[in-house]
């Protein structure tokens, strides 16, 4: 979590030091996003498994996608300089496609396991408060791959200069996850508003995924997330058929809120043993 945290300060306010020096911030769209956006995450740090379940999801988007798109963006900010829109295009497909590899397996193991690996990261604390943590981990597995499209996205749009954006669809994605989240609040149960929350977030981001795959048509006239989805197919379905594997045996063991450190770490390491096995099989015989 530390090295997520480091990884995206670190990205994004050298991103804006070199954006302001190159007089490319419109400061007239970034006041109203930090109105509105200040306030949700000062809410959001309030509330602890919430803020601990999205720490834990910003990992993998952290050291995989923020990796890859750090790697693309030099040869996407050529290609613009360039005018040379299929270059582009073809650079931000292949950063979702290489991203995407790694995500959805990612993903769809976290959304099996979650509650697992929450009840072993905090040992300390309660059985039930960990496992409820790891429900919520759990809503925000579907934002691994979505949140780091959109920021691959959102790169592509920065290498055609176009801040304005984005910026826009930040602020939609934040009116949209705070009106669901007064949803959450007055429509479900006490005990599930934080689960409500992260749902928000995902459904959010799913949002201003679609927003921005628009503006980069806009921008560009081609499709990099719809040249991706073919690629990914495959991956997609092996972690899907693999999360099943791992989600029997998950079922089977009987593991809850009351089990021991011990057999909670038992049973993760064999559900994920499984999964491995049956993603590696699943994506030979799909590869065929």
């Amino acid at each position: 979590i530390g090295v997520a945290l480091l990884t995206e300060t670190f990205g994004f306010s050298s991103g804006f030091i070199g954006y302001y020096r190159k007089r490319l911030v419109h400061f007239k769209s970034a006041v109203p996003f930090i109105a509105v956006g200040v306030p949700v995450a000062v809410t959001g740090a309030l509330l602890a498994q919430y803020t601990n379940a999205n720490m834990i999801m910003l990992v993998p988007h952290a050291i995989i996608a923020v990796s890859v798109v750090t790697a693309a963006f030099p040869r996407m900010a050529r290609a613009a300089v360039e005018h040379d829109v299929d270059s582009v295009a073809r650079a931000a497909t292949d950063a979702l496609v290489r991203s995407g590899r790694l995500l959805l397996p990612v993903a769809f193991a976290l959304l099996i396991t979650a509650p697992l690996i929450t009840r072993l990261l905090f040992p300390g604390n309660p059985g039930p408060d960990t496992w409820f943590m790891g429900m919520v981990l759990a809503t925000f597995a579907p934002a691994v791959v979505i949140y780091s499209f959109q920021f691959v996205l959102v790169r592509t749009l920065h290498a055609w200069e176009n801040t304005r954006g984005p910026a826009m669809v930040q602020i939609v994605i934040a009116l949209i996850q705070s009106l669901l989240a007064v949803l959450a609040s007055l429509l479900l149960p006490a005990g599930d508003v934080v689960v409500g929350l992260g749902a928000a977030f995902s459904l959010a981001y799913t949002v201003g995924l679609v927003c921005t795959a628009r503006l980069i048509v806009r921008t560009t006239g081609r499709r990099p997330l719809r040249g991706a989805a073919g690629a990914l197919l495959r991956p997609a379905l092996a972690a899907a058929t693999a999360a099943l594997g791992a989600g029997a045996v998950v079922a089977v063991s009987g593991v809850g809120p009351a089990t021991d450190l011990w057999n909670s770490a038992l049973v993760l390491l064999g559900a994920v043993g499984v999964y491995v096995t049956v993603f590696i099989v699943a994506a030979g015989h799909l590869s065929k």
